[in-house]
């Protein structure tokens, strides 16, 4: 068995561009015989008696190099081990980027320049990459450089419908298909799935997370006041359940799993996450807790929201795209991207120069499994979402309605997971399925 290790071809002294890379030859792994399978072997054979008990050991740290790309993150040396294995779905990795409180999709996605009921923003208009349709704003050049680099990795699903204007509802729907708060969320079943293989199957950085009964393959960092503890050998993760600690000790790597606040500094942890091989789903945040809920000036809070939203993502697709795979040039011939909020806007704006909660929304998804290029669903008269057939991906009016549910199980299928396990009244949109 081969355990090997690369590290991350991204210059370490100059700002990170937003254009895509040259060419896969660039970012080609050489196999590296890792001193520590061992320790690996050990930790995803011996679990605990009890899943849920964290063995408190002293760690020992290796010296830390930087990142690069000026986000200021400090990165171990790249020893964790990873297995050679066949590149197939069941092997795909995923990150889902959440932006709490409730986007506008009129400002990016939903191109309702022609609905007379829907308010659109002054100065927008009607921009076009290859085959996508998006809304252009000179306040918002970082949405016009990811499309342009972009677009033919990107899907974009116009009207999917959540059915409720309650946050905690929307929430749920969005990241679980159901309401009842017990069922898991997308990355805790599909990082259940060969969790045996990553120490930390679903990580979360940042957003909301609904483990339900896979909880022992989800973990979220410890807060900043805790890293003394951490230090100390006294704690790693809050809810570190996946392995024991003396196996996560043993593979001799440290990074800053809290990354920070910004998009920009969770992507470039859960980019170095995904490259040695610790997780296989990670789950961000854009922006702070419900900044999106724009029910008061809502241009003025929406518009630097989405520019900082597309400069964390172009960062983030430019790192997967100049990261190796296991066996794929890429990590993001290897990753999908999830970008979604649990709820939209309403058409038209309030008394308060806002919009209100509205239960269609959008979502994008970018990188491996999609055929790309393609606006997927759309926004009737009334802005409510049209029907899609899931065979082909196009709207329909005889065709179930784009739901939650049906995001749910294409990213499920996406992975080679059935998704009549876990989600009732909905297809795959295999359509999109490349």
């Amino acid at each position: 068995m081969e355990y090997w290790s690369t590290p991350l071809p991204v210059a370490h002294d100059s700002p990170l561009s937003l254009a895509r890379p040259c060419g896969a030859a660039e970012a080609a792994a050489r196999p590296i015989k890792n001193p520590l399978h061992e320790a690996h072997a050990r930790m995803t054979s011996e679990k605990t008696a009890n899943p849920l008990q964290i063995t408190q050991t002293r760690r020992r740290f290796l010296g830390r190099a930087a990142f690069g790309v000026g986000l200021g993150l400090t990165l171990g040396p790249a020893l964790l081990p990873r297995i050679a294995r066949a590149a197939t779905p069941s092997k795909r990795k995923f990150i889902f980027v959440f932006a709490q409180g409730g986007w506008d999709p009129t400002r990016v996605f939903a191109t309702e320049f022609a609905n007379p009921r829907v308010d659109m923003e002054a100065a927008a208009d009607l921009g076009t990459a290859g085959g996508l349709r998006y809304v252009r704003h000179p306040n918002r050049p970082s949405v016009d450089a990811f499309m342009d680099a972009w677009h033919d990795r990107t899907v974009i699903f116009n009207g999917v419908m959540v059915g409720s204007i309650a946050h905690e509802i929307c929430t749920m729907r969005a990241m679980t298909g159901a309401t009842s708060g017990l069922a898991p969320d997308w990355p805790a079943i599909l990082a259940n799935h060969d969790r045996g293989a990553f120490a930390l199957p679903h990580l979360v950085l940042g957003g909301p997370s609904f483990p339900g009964e896979q909880g022992v393959a989800v973990a979220r960092p410890g807060t900043a006041g805790r890293r003394g503890a951490l230090a100390s050998g006294q704690a790693l993760v809050d809810g570190f359940a996946t392995q024991d600690a003396r196996g996560v000790r043993d593979l001799q790597y440290l990074t800053d799993l809290a990354g920070g606040a910004g998009l920009a500094e969770q992507a470039a942890v859960a980019v170095d996450v995904l490259r040695n091989g610790i997780s296989r789903c990670l789950t961000l945040s854009a922006g702070s807790a419900f900044s999106w809920d724009t029910h008061a000036r809502n241009d003025a809070g929406q518009s630097p929201l989405w520019e900082d939203l597309y400069g964390g993502l172009g960062q983030l697709v430019h790192m997967l795209a100049s990261a190796p795979g296991e066996l794929e040039p890429t990590l993001l011939d290897e990753t999908t991207v999830v970008v979604l909020s649990e709820m939209g806007r309403a058409p038209g704006r309030n008394g308060l120069d806002g919009k209100d909660h509205w239960p269609y929304t959008s979502i994008m998804m970018v990188g491996a499994g999609l055929t790309g290029d393609r606006v997927v669903g759309g926004f009737d008269a009334a802005y409510h979402g049209e029907r899609v057939d899931p065979a082909s991906g196009d709207v329909a009016a005889s065709a179930p309605v784009l739901s939650a549910q049906a995001i749910g199980a294409t990213l499920l299928a996406l992975a080679d997971v059935d998704p009549a396990g876990f989600v009732t009244g909905a297809e795959p949109i295999r359509g999109v399925i490349a």
